[in-house]
């Protein structure tokens, strides 16, 4: 599009980086979630058997 063609390539490569290391975070933000998750399911499995 003529916005993109009236950037400076400097500005668009920092853009493109941006968007790149957002995505990333996002992923490993998901990730640790997940992780979080499963180390919380497997404490719970642990409290309930210690409880029996």
């Amino acid at each position: 599009s003529w916005e993109l063609d009236a950037l400076e390539p400097k500005t668009l490569t920092n853009l493109i980086i941006e968007k790149v290391i957002n995505h990333r975070d996002d992923i490993l933000y998901a990730e640790r979630e997940r992780q979080l998750a499963n180390d919380m399911t497997k404490l719970d499995k642990i409290i309930t058997n210690l409880k029996t």
